[in-house]
């Protein structure tokens, strides 16, 4: 079995978090149920179907049918359903300028709302912050100008999913004003219960480099009085901490922040984040914890890992979320793939649901089954089959003891 964080590193790490949460002013445990709006409750034990839109059956070719899909997060007794508003492309007819899929031709997105209604589930909606999804093989010459720069002016490349390359999108260019557009469009037109943001991201695999587009070179020198630092040299500790801090805050989670004040004036819903890993050494994310009214932990090495992380994150008084059936390695050591974290999307069945979803309700996580692409195209319903109903026993219990679990939590 992989090995796991030992206790030591477990101390430490938690206390680095939790000194952090103190100096980036996150409410106490204690203050929590003040904070929060007693309408927001449910989404602390919510049992969320995702249907993903970065594979079928959305992409690359669209085969998707509302009722089907809705039926499938009945049947596993969900009370929410997760609709991708956008993911390599948009999936509803935005006016944003974000790329719509080719073979879109009604709005599946409002369908999906009205069955989510007409099932009693409440609709989540999911938005991403800058993902991958401009393919280097694209026509657009909008994406040129959106693109981060390396210090020589090529542009920043990933890739995501294995569907190819895609350039690395900048938060400083003019894209932070079509995603803001298309948040704001499905913010107003679309009835949703809750806005679910995968982000805010600036950069993939070029995360910890400089960028020296334009447009971040210019706001740079306007605070700075001088350009972005060229990290192909030597920095000094100073260099490094005032640009990492520039773009984590004045960029990066300042734009949740300015979403999420859009979304106030607007239309108060909750709002949550991708946060990836709690204790990541490469990710500033957390910084974004105080802007949201939760978040959604992603991956784990174990279940140990997992749990602990789940409990850390409670600790913020957030709202926190997880995924059933997904981004967690667990036992399965022969899929491990470091260089990429491929691992990660490998997904976990059987029993081993059984031994995810315990770990997830006994962390008090809100909990996101990835997903239902995964019965799609089964001849027979998702209870036809053992993973199926594993994942509904899950949801059954949380959704049997929820006032029981709520009854033994401590805000």
């Amino acid at each position: 079995m992989p090995s796991s964080p030992n206790r030591r590193e477990f101390i430490q790490a938690a206390g680095g978090a939790l000194a952090g949460a103190y100096f980036l002013g996150l409410p106490a445990a204690a203050d929590a149920a003040n904070a929060s709006s007693s309408a927001y409750e449910w989404i602390r034990r919510a049992r969320i179907v995702i249907a993903e839109g970065y594979n079928a059956p959305f992409y690359p070719v669209f085969d998707y049918r509302p009722a089907r899909a809705v039926r499938i997060a009945q049947d596993l007794n969900a009370d929410a359903f997760r609709f991708p508003a956008a993911a390599y492309c948009a999936y509803f007819p935005t006016r944003s300028g974000y790329p719509i899929h080719p073979e879109l031709k009604e709005d599946v997105m409002r369908d999906t709302l009205a069955a989510c209604r007409n099932a009693g589930m409440r609709p989540v909606g999911y938005v991403p912050l800058n993902h991958p999804f401009m393919a280097v093989t694209s026509r657009d010459a909008r994406y040129a100008d959106w693109t981060r720069k390396f210090a020589d002016g090529l542009p920043m490349t990933t890739s995501h999913y294995g569907y190819g390359r895609f350039f690395e999108g900048c938060l400083s260019s003019p894209l932070r004003r079509v995603i803001k557009t298309m948040v704001r469009e499905v913010l107003v037109e679309y009835p949703f219960d809750v806005l679910f943001f995968d982000g805010p991201y600036e950069g993939s695999e070029n995360g910890s480099r400089y960028c020296h587009c334009r447009y971040c070179e210019a706001a740079y020198r306007a605070k700075f009085g001088r350009p972005v630092p060229d990290d192909r040299t030597e920095l000094s500790r100073e260099d490094q901490v005032q640009y990492v801090n520039w773009m984590a805050n004045d960029v990066v989670i300042a734009f949740l922040r300015e979403i999420r004040e859009m979304i106030r004036r607007t239309r108060d819903v909750p709002v949550l984040f991708n946060d990836t890993a709690l204790l990541s050494r490469r990710q500033w994310r957390n910084r974004a914890i105080p802007a949201a009214d939760g978040f959604m932990f992603e991956a784990s090495d174990s279940p140990e890992s997992k749990l602990f992380n789940l409990q850390l994150g409670r600790s913020t008084g957030k709202a926190v979320w997880t995924y059933l059936g997904s981004y967690a390695e667990y036992n399965q050591e022969h899929l491990q793939d470091r260089s990429v974290r491929g691992w990660y999307s490998y997904p976990l069945e059987g029993e081993e649901l059984l031994m995810d979803g315990a770990v997830a309700v006994t962390g008090g996580a809100g909990l996101l089954y990835w997903s239902m692409s995964r019965f799609y195209f089964q001849p027979y319903g998702p209870l036809a089959y053992p993973s199926g109903r594993y994942i509904k026993r899950t949801f059954d219990l949380q959704r049997r003891h929820g006032n029981l679990l709520r009854s033994v939590e401590i805000r």
